[in-house]
């Protein structure tokens, strides 16, 4: 038979384990459960996004992927920054006319190669 004193002391510690448990899926990544329609705000490397609760868990961070300009050797251009990770800057190839001592001509530019 358990007294009063110890009901409340094992009360205590259950709400204890209960709220560590809880708090433990948020520091180590355990998905928790959710309800069905409910989103949560997330952030990486390429911006804001959300997770969706599906079948009672958290999903992934689901983020909308983005186009940003850069520059290159050769001038403005774009790069992609989808799943976390942003692309290479994509620069198209320009021409340009040139002169040299063999008379006029042009010269291009792509990537890294002029």
């Amino acid at each position: 038979m358990w007294t009063r004193t110890q009901g409340i002391v094992l009360s205590v510690a259950g709400a204890w384990l209960w709220s560590w448990a809880v708090g433990c899926g948020s520091r180590s990544g355990l998905q928790r459960e959710c309800s069905e329609g409910m989103e949560l705000a997330c952030e990486d490397a390429c911006g804001s996004g959300s997770h969706a609760c599906v079948n009672g868990f958290w999903g992934a961070c689901q983020v909308p992927a983005r186009e940003e300009s850069c520059e290159g050797p050769c001038g403005i251009g774009s790069r992609r920054c989808e799943n976390g990770s942003l692309g290479e800057c994509v620069v198209p190839s320009v021409t340009r006319e040139c002169q040299s001592a063999c008379g006029v001509g042009t010269e291009t530019c792509i990537g890294d190669l002029v």
